[in-house]
């Protein structure tokens, strides 16, 4: 039994979105402590784990799919650092852009506001550079 090359493609890149939607579910089941969440985290500890355990079969059962259809992942892996960097770097362009004369767009900016809010700015782009010197530094496995 075989499918062809578009129709295992397909079969692919639906189980790749499943994942995601999978990996999706795992964040929301578990506790969160930003401040920033969207979503109220309501889910008891043994639902979180009942979540999690359908997720590894589903990605179990997705597997034997691929392995009986013959259809191999091809996907190389990216290194978890080098998407750590590009993460950060974009935190930090993100907050380099939040200028006085970038809310200017909004408004007027009281002076003292604007004093205040780039020196958070400040405190947090120096982290994040901190952040990446420390995912970029050579380890032993590297």
């Amino acid at each position: 039994m075989s499918l062809n090359e578009h129709q295992a493609r397909g079969v692919l890149v639906t189980f790749e979105h499943v994942d995601r939607l999978l990996r999706t579910i795992e964040r929301l089941a578990a506790p969160s402590t930003s401040p920033f969440s969207r979503e109220q985290r309501d889910v008891p500890p043994e639902i979180a784990r009942e979540l999690e355990v359908a997720a590894e079969d589903v990605r179990r059962v997705m597997l034997q799919a691929l392995d009986a259809l013959e259809i191999g992942v091809s996907n190389a892996p990216v290194s978890a650092r080098q998407a750590i960097d590009a993460y950060l770097l974009f935190a930090d362009t993100a907050l380099e852009e939040l200028t006085p004369a970038e809310l200017r767009g909004y408004g007027a900016v009281d002076e003292q506001a604007a004093a205040e809010l780039a020196s958070h700015v400040r405190v947090m782009r120096e982290t994040l550079r901190g952040a990446r010197a420390a995912v970029r530094r050579p380890t032993s496995d590297s």
